[in-house]
């Protein structure tokens, strides 16, 4: 109980609010021209036909879209006031619950609650779950939705936002979760807002304190009284549409780079790790997965590329010599480090975009930024650290493998042992190479981490549009991969 008295409610100010979803030269006004108080510490229905706005607005008030990313178009002003005089807490349930599956379900509350169990098990008692399942896998849907509920409660939050949190449930199900909640906000005392977006109006009017209607035209309605609404217009289509204004066609270049600089500027903030061990434990695992694959790469590529240029040479005895020591200075300082980040980056960038991706679709970034935690430091700093360490190590196991490829294609030419072999391939390799060689390897783990990032942050995609997402970020990604080693490739050169 205490978890939720410590709030203190939000208000929430519509001033002359429109808002519009760019599609081209063309803008399709949501909300237009919207003047609205909505008092905190009540319990509001949200309420409209299919494809209104209400999703819209939900991710609006969650904090959970950027009306001003390029995409959007907006006008006038929405405020969120907390009744304390500090920014109010926001938290969001959506349809996907955005439980980790990998725990249970008081080890999701510990993740709110910084380990403390007694306020994880007073809030399950307070949802109806006293002693859970062991394994959130094993939760029925009604229980994963007070599971959920109880850890948005555990982050005291002033605005509570719950997006169809009876779906799926059986009529009496949803009785009880509606009772359930109708007793929360009773035991808030005015100290927690909480909107309810349901299709099942009946039943949540009854516990309800207003409703908050969406027709579909522009509109947002304020309702205190239980009557049903009339659909005032018959869907999202209907909305108005216009032309988008020169401003903002003219400012979108701007807001594209402006896009691109903020990702940057989150991946350089990454490079601050709030858990070390936790960015070592996933380089640990990415190097120890890639390995074998990049390592047979690096002897392939040194084989074929000794037995290629010394192999067919018709003056190889003179020769030989020189040749096998520009073939280790261009495999080591330039092919094998090259080759070894295009071929890390591709199952990287996918990676990143099915595991980021994933965490959107069934919102469990969202959780994450309801439960106060850093998205920064606890899944992008692990990410961007477990490239800046297994990238080079990488590409070092992968020179080693190089050089056995190398000598062993030179050992089946010439019988050539190894003492005599390995000072003539490395005889012109410079420590600058080395130096240069680490330095494309950084920048090169920065670009696997920052495009693909980009690509899908802030973004839920469609596992269609993952899979296309994927494919225009790996090519950007080795696009940059290549023009890098291309520019660094001269200022190295130069120096040898």
């Amino acid at each position: 109980m205490s978890q939720i008295a410590e709030s203190g409610g939000a208000e929430i100010l519509f001033d002359e609010f429109s808002l519009a979803w760019v599609e081209g030269r063309q803008c399709r006004w949501i909300f237009d021209d919207v003047s609205l108080g909505l008092p905190a510490g009540r319990f509001y229905l949200l309420s409209g036909p299919s494809g209104a706005g209400k999703s819209t607005l939900l991710d609006l008030l969650a904090d959970e879209m950027d009306p001003g990313d390029g995409s959007w178009l907006s006008k006038g002003r929405l405020t969120i006031h907390a009744k304390a005089s500090r920014r109010p807490k926001r938290v969001a349930l959506f349809q996907e619950d955005g439980l980790w599956d990998d725990l249970s379900p008081i080890g999701n509350l510990l993740l709110v609650c910084g380990g403390n169990r007694v306020p994880a098990q007073d809030l399950l008692r307070l949802v109806g779950l006293p002693e859970p399942p062991d394994r959130v896998a094993d939760l029925s849907g009604g229980q994963r939705k007070r599971v959920a509920l109880a850890r948005a409660l555990a982050s005291n939050p002033d605005l509570l936002i719950l997006d169809e949190p009876t779906s799926g449930l059986d009529p009496d199900a949803t009785k009880d979760v509606l009772s359930l909640l109708q007793r929360i906000h009773a035991t808030a005392e005015g100290r927690l807002t909480l909107i309810l977006c349901s299709h099942d109006l009946e039943e949540t009017r009854a516990v309800v304190d207003a409703e908050i209607h969406i027709p579909g035209d522009g509109r947002i309605l304020l309702f205190e009284d239980a009557e049903p609404r009339r659909v005032l217009a018959p869907g999202g289509s209907d909305l108005r549409r216009s032309e988008t204004p020169l401003l903002h066609r003219l400012r979108s270049p701007f807001l594209l780079l402006s896009r691109y600089s903020v990702s940057l500027f989150e991946i350089m903030l990454a490079l601050i790790p709030d858990h070390p061990l936790l960015c070592m434990k996933e380089a640990v695992q990415r190097f120890s997965m890639i390995l074998p694959f990049l390592g047979l790469a690096g002897f392939f590529i040194g084989g074929l590329t000794m037995h290629f240029v010394v192999g067919d040479h018709p003056l190889q005895a003179a020769f030989t010599g020189l040749l096998i020591a520009g073939t280790g200075k261009v495999l080591l300082a330039v092919l094998v480090p090259l080759l070894v980040a295009l071929l890390y980056a591709a199952p990287a960038v996918s990676g990143i975009l099915t595991r980021v991706g994933s965490m959107s679709r069934d919102r469990q970034l969202a959780a994450y930024r309801g439960m106060g935690r850093s998205i920064r430091g606890e899944l992008l700093s692990p990410l961007l650290w477990s490239h800046l360490l297994a990238l080079p190590l990488l590409i070092l196991m992968a020179l080693i493998a190089a050089t056995l490829g190398a000598w062993s294609a030179e050992v089946w030419m010439h019988s050539m042992s190894f003492d005599r072999f390995v000072p003539l391939f490395y005889s012109e390799l410079l420590s600058r190479d080395l130096a240069w060689g680490l330095l494309k390897a950084l920048i090169s783990a920065l670009i696997i981490t920052w495009i693909p990032w980009h690509f899908v942050q802030g973004k839920v995609l469609a596992p269609s549009e993952l899979g296309r997402a994927s494919v225009r970020a790996w090519i950007w990604t080795a696009l940059a991969i290549l023009g890098v080693n291309g520019l660094l490739l001269f200022p190295q050169l130069m120096g040898s």
